[in-house]
């Protein structure tokens, strides 16, 4: 689009790609947040809720309730941690861990469309660049943080 930064157009493909992703797992019963949290748990099982809060960037309020959806579905189990009674688990279920598998499905079906076309250079310079942009945002937050902002 004409006129847009480069990082406000890279926030509109974002969304776009989410939105091809959501609408090809309508009937899925899946809210914002719960994908990541079915990745992140497939890869880490057993986490503990407030890591999983910190790696999803959630309060611990949204955590909660997207968690307390996921369970209520049957999507996943908290247990309380032997010794620390705050503590909580959480594991994929079954059907989670089903859940989990379609959903990346899905994440690699709109990967592949998004970058048909491309060399494999191509792609791993985007990747670079992306990196990049990553460090620099992420180092500006540390700042921010450090500064009181």
């Amino acid at each position: 689009m004409r006129g847009e930064s480069e990082m406000m157009r890279l926030g509109h493909l974002a969304h776009l790609h989410m939105r091809l992703f959501t609408l090809s797992l309508a009937g899925q019963g899946l809210t914002r947040g719960m994908p990541f949290v079915l990745h992140f748990l497939k890869e880490n099982p057993g986490s503990i809720q407030s890591a999983l809060a910190r790696h999803a960037h959630m309060d611990p309020g949204s955590i909660t309730s997207v968690l307390s959806q996921m369970e209520s579905a049957g999507h996943i189990e908290r247990e309380r941690l032997p010794g620390d009674k705050r503590a909580l688990q959480v594991r994929l279920t079954q059907s989670g861990s089903a859940l989990a598998k379609l959903t990346e499905e899905a994440y690699k079906k709109y990967e592949e469309l998004a970058f048909s076309g491309f060399a494999e250079e191509e792609i791993k310079l985007f990747r670079g660049f992306l990196e990049r942009i990553e460090g620099n945002l992420k180092q500006a937050a540390k700042g921010g943080r450090e500064k009181g902002e």
